[in-house]
């Protein structure tokens, strides 16, 4: 709607392990020279990034959604994590 992001990591079958989730949040994403990370600064910008795989192997700046969860970000970075309850 312009204002606000989700996504979702969901499995009908709890026998089968979900493809992963992941999301990074900061001040600004960038990619220089082939290398991609989140950016963390003074700024009063904020970023948030929504991924299916790690876009680098900077660990701390990934983190993972839980299988059978909702992630939604408002316009103002508020970042929810919430449990979808399909049973």
């Amino acid at each position: 709607d312009g204002y606000r992001i989700c996504g979702t990591r969901f499995s009908s079958d709890p026998e089968r392990e979900t493809r992963t989730l992941y999301y990074a949040a900061g001040s600004r994403f960038r990619c220089e020279n082939g290398v991609s990370n989140m950016v963390q600064d003074q700024s009063d910008d904020r970023a948030v990034v929504i991924v299916s795989e790690k876009l680098n192997d900077h660990r701390e700046e990934w983190t993972s959604i839980p299988p059978n969860h909702f992630i939604s970000v408002e316009s103002n970075m508020n970042i929810k994590l919430l449990p979808l309850n399909c049973h």
